[in-house]
């Protein structure tokens, strides 16, 4: 085998120095694509998708031309071309109405950019690659703010994108333009709101921002586009058409408020100390803490929704010495293909660990990939497995759980219906205010729970 010294002395550059695209990149377009579009997570949808074919679309905001492809330092690669997301829906029939005030979004952007450059040079030391890095990530680029919205007539839909720019060297801000809407974004988008009739909102970013001039609304689809790559504007083209279901879900617990992450008030810049960074939220982190103490967020971790519907059917429910095994399987109902994720949440197992529950301590949660699914076709993924039961002793207290709980067992795929809660019978009489969640109990071997 070659040894990769002799390799990059050969051509030291990893990617490809031909001008010609290879099949290789014309594959990995197509792979990319896919993968981006339906990784990305649809947030509400009150009809707005999907967007019919040979639509026209007013489409506004600063990622609209200049969306954020991946993070900064390791996340920003060098790529042959990048599909923007006028790009995407151009690519996919799609008209848009709004080319007069994009192509003046151009020019401010141009000179905004080149502005901010010359200040990252000018305090940066020059030669230095370290200090011109520092300068980057302490000073992110601010998208400038375009010329006023008005209504563009022959169509009554409109896009419009908020773009963060995200990755490593830098902490994140909860300041206007960073966790919360800039002044400018908050304008614009209400007066989108109050001049079309269907509104998207698509967030070009690579975490959590303030969702809540969402609030009080009785329309607009949100989907999280997230940093999507190279092929992202085609990808994103593809979801608003609906020639692919988004399948995503979300990875984080998205709060109503910024205040209600455990860690706000010491987190980097809010306690002055942007060196030392203490973490003192012990086990309750993300839905851990949500769950524990009764924290209701905006959207919950696995959250996202689809084009189409999914029935779950429980299969079997299997006790094995120092595990259970919950086997189910999944039928897509709705009238579009789409692939969901499973989650089974399991709650601890011994009456002490009961206790401890009804005192704080969080679920526990383990994630299934199911295949995608076409319209009327079932899978049934692997067994979920819970390595909590250790031993027929602590079998016994899921009885004094339930007695607490109304779950103990909870599997869904997607947010809205889809939950079904599994129970295990005992010989023991269960309180009411149980039995009314109770959607499929299961009868175990009879000499588990005396």
């Amino acid at each position: 085998m070659e040894k990769r010294a002799d390799i990059m002395e050969r051509n030291p550059f990893p990617g490809s120095i031909s001008e010609k695209e290879s099949d290789r990149e014309k594959e990995h377009r197509k792979l990319i694509r896919r993968a981006a579009a339906e990784g990305m997570v649809l947030l509400s949808n009150y009809g707005e998708l999907p967007l019919e074919k040979n639509r026209k679309v007013a489409l506004y905001g600063g990622g609209a031309r200049y969306a954020v492809i991946g993070g900064t330092g390791s996340g920003m690669v060098n790529c042959r071309g990048v599909v923007s997301i006028e790009e995407g829906l151009k690519n996919a029939g799609i008209e848009i109405t709004s080319e007069e005030w994009l192509n003046d979004y151009s020019k401010r952007y141009e000179e905004s950019r080149e502005k901010w450059k010359r200040h990252i040079y000018d305090i940066s030391t020059p030669g230095d690659f370290d200090s011109l890095y520092r300068a980057h990530a302490a000073n992110p680029f601010a998208m400038p703010r375009g010329m006023e919205i008005e209504k563009i007539s022959g169509t009554e839909t409109a896009v419009y994108v908020i773009s963060r720019i995200s990755g490593e060297g830098a902490d994140r801000k909860a300041v206007p333009g960073d966790y919360y809407l800039s002044g400018q974004e908050k304008d614009e988008l209400e007066k989108i709101f109050s001049l079309y009739e269907k509104v998207i909102v698509v967030l070009n970013t690579g975490g959590i921002i303030d969702l809540s001039f969402m609030d009080n609304k009785n329309k607009g689809a949100l989907v999280v586009m997230s940093q999507a790559g190279m092929e992202g504007g085609n990808a994103l083209a593809d979801v608003l058409l609906g020639r692919v279901n988004p399948c995503g879900k979300l990875t984080d617990t998205w709060a109503r408020g910024y205040e209600d992450y455990p860690s706000s008030k010491n987190f980097s810049h809010n306690n002055g100390n942007i060196i030392e960074e203490k973490y003192e939220d012990g086990i309750y982190v993300g839905y851990r803490y949500f769950d524990s103490f009764d924290v209701k967020p905006r959207y919950c971790f696995g959250y996202g929704l689809s084009y189409t519907s999914f029935a779950i059917k429980t299969e079997s429910v299997k006790v094995k010495e120092n595990r259970v095994e919950l086997l189910f399987s999944v039928k897509n109902t709705g009238p579009v293909a789409g692939r969901g994720g499973g989650q089974l949440i399991t709650l601890p197992t011994t009456p002490r660990a009961a206790m401890r529950s009804i005192a704080g301590v969080g679920a526990v949660c383990r994630g299934v990939l199911l295949p995608r699914l076409g319209t009327g076709s079932s899978a049934m993924p692997s067994p979920m497995i819970s390595r909590y039961f250790v031993n027929k002793t602590s079998l016994k207290g899921i009885a004094y759980i339930i007695a607490y709980y109304k779950r103990v067992f909870n599997v869904f795929i997607g947010p809205r219906g889809l939950r079904r809660h599994f129970f295990f019978r005992s010989r023991r009489r269960l309180p009411l205010f149980l039995k009314k969640f109770t959607i499929t109990t299961f009868q175990m071997e009879e000499n588990i729970l005396e």
